[in-house]
């Protein structure tokens, strides 16, 4: 190969380096803007992610506020201390295991389909 590119003119020689030597170039050049535009791909994809999910928080934190007051409020409503009372009495009526009780009656005795 060495003897081949010794007997080649200047005239090929010059042409084929400068090919050579420029599709180098555009590799390597399209191989480091691919690797910036991948990096920064990435972070902005890290930065949405961040963004919903501080979101997300705040929905949540939200909510359990929202419960929270809505739970003070129950609190001291005397017809909800009635209500809960009156509940607990009936759970006790319902014998030894009033789940097993209330299963049966509304899932497996029950004469409608289901969703009905």
């Amino acid at each position: 190969m060495q003897k081949k590119s010794m007997n080649m003119k200047m005239s090929t020689k010059l042409p084929a380096s400068i090919i050579a030597l420029s599709t180098a170039t555009a590799g390597l050049t399209a191989f480091m803007a691919y690797e910036h535009s991948a990096s920064s791909l990435r972070e902005q994809a890290n930065s949405n992610l961040d963004s919903v999910l501080r979101s997300q928080e705040a929905n949540l934190e939200n909510w359990f506020h929202a419960i929270e007051n809505n739970m003070e409020t129950m609190k001291s409503n005397p017809t909800v201390h009635a209500a809960l009372k009156d509940f607990s009495a009936a759970w006790l009526q319902l014998g030894d295991s009033p789940t097993a009780y209330l299963q049966n009656a509304y899932i497996h005795s029950n004469p409608h389909p289901i969703g009905a």
